[in-house]
């Protein structure tokens, strides 16, 4: 057993990753006074917290869970066949396999299935009840658990942000429709694609995507590096292009030269594809930021004087949720000639949802130069209006 458990940490030891030393020598302290020369020694003072150490430890692990390499002592089937997602999950004897097995049966640890392989055979439990490894959820969280083992989210059900498991949203989407509901579809539509895109963004090393679409449905992928992110001529993201790699288990057992495997490491996955499936941009709270605080806005596919008064268009994204919408339309002097104030409670506001019909019944007799304003009012605002966007035209 131990024999296995040593040729097992050399081969995990061989692989070419990034080594984390959190370890800072810290001096002793000496102090002296006029009464006396004995030196006195403190503790030493705990490391700084260095995130980026903290980022690759936990992605070191999740792909260390991932080549662990063995074959099973006999054949065995772990499948569910009422359910649609975990079908055909057998593993083979005389096959080698990277990565523990798929089970959310018992949560295990990289040390738990080290000492159940003798010589590189898994010696261990074989059935759903029994058998020693990890499910999607289960996998990350022993990763984010080598930084803080004190955190409660330990299921998809746990890790939804702000459920108080130590979850934290990344970028700044309408996490709060979801209300007690454990789904993460409501969240996605009602941020609106390029809310979820510019969140995307943001994700780093070691965050999360997470998608629950049903009671006993859903899926967590970890981040393996920042995102490839392409923009439209307008400034927006283009998610068709725009690339997030991530690793993952999953129950699928795929085929690889020399082995077989349901992990991926560094695999890619459009944001549009992330948007489509409903996947929320998360962290662990020690490397929470709240964009929330910070009023920034993207617009998108804004009208131009070109087409203006004959129609309205465009989108207004906020980091910071859109209580009221308002648009107007201002003389050169800034008198107010046109206004329409909309409620909306999102972060996303569509201009075209005002009222072109009476925008231009408003302004039709006017003539001279003029400014069409769009503006919002946020929690941060309160009560006044911020401006969004604005352009300058003449009739």
């Amino acid at each position: 057993m131990k024999k296995g458990f040593l040729t097992l940490l050399a081969l995990l030891l061989a692989f070419p990753f990034t080594a984390c030393n959190t370890a800072v020598d810290q001096p002793d302290v000496t102090g002296e006074t006029e009464d006396t020369t004995a030196s006195e020694t403190t503790a030493p003072a705990e490391p700084a917290f260095n995130e980026a150490e903290a980022r690759q430890k936990i992605y070191d692990h999740m792909v260390a869970l991932a080549n662990m390499e063995w074959t099973p002592n006999e054949t065995f089937d772990i499948s569910t066949p009422s359910s649609k997602y975990l079908q055909n999950i057998i593993y083979k004897k005389g096959v080698t396999y990277r990565g523990a097995p798929y089970s959310n049966g018992i949560d295990g640890t990289m040390q738990m299935f080290a000492d159940a392989l003798v010589d590189g055979v898994y010696m261990g439990g074989v059935t759903k009840e029994d058998v020693i490894g990890f499910d999607c959820s289960s996998a990350i969280a022993a990763a984010w658990k080598t930084v803080n083992p004190n955190l409660k989210c330990e299921s998809t059900k746990t890790m939804l942000p702000k459920d108080g498991n130590g979850c934290e949203p990344v970028g700044s989407y309408d996490y709060s429709v979801r209300g007690t509901s454990i789904l993460t579809t409501e969240v996605a539509q009602a941020s609106g694609e390029q809310v979820l895109c510019e969140a995307y963004c943001l994700l780093q090393k070691g965050d999360a995507i997470v998608n629950r679409w049903a009671k006993n449905s859903a899926h967590i992928r970890m981040v393996s590096f920042p995102p490839v992110v392409v923009r439209n001529a307008d400034g927006s993201i283009n998610p068709d292009k725009s690339i997030l790699t991530y690793c993952d288990q999953t129950s699928d057992i795929r085929e690889f030269r020399g082995y077989s495997s349901n992990w991926q490491v560094d695999q890619t996955v459009t944001f549009a594809s992330l948007v489509k499936n409903n996947y929320l941009p998360i962290c662990i709270e020690d490397f929470y930021q709240d964009q929330s605080r910070e009023m920034i806005f993207t617009v998108n596919g804004m009208n131009d004087p070109s087409n203006f008064p004959a129609r309205l268009s465009g989108q207004i994204y906020c980091t910071q949720k859109i209580m009221e919408g308002k648009i107007a339309v201002v003389d050169e002097s800034g008198n107010e000639l046109y206004s329409e104030i909309k409620e909306f409670k999102s972060y996303v506001m569509s201009v075209g949802s005002f009222s072109s019909v009476n925008l231009r019944n408003a302004i039709g007799q006017k003539s001279g130069k003029m400014s069409f304003v769009v503006s919002v009012k946020t929690p941060s605002t309160k009560t006044e209006f911020a401006e969004a966007a604005r352009f300058d035209f003449t009739k």
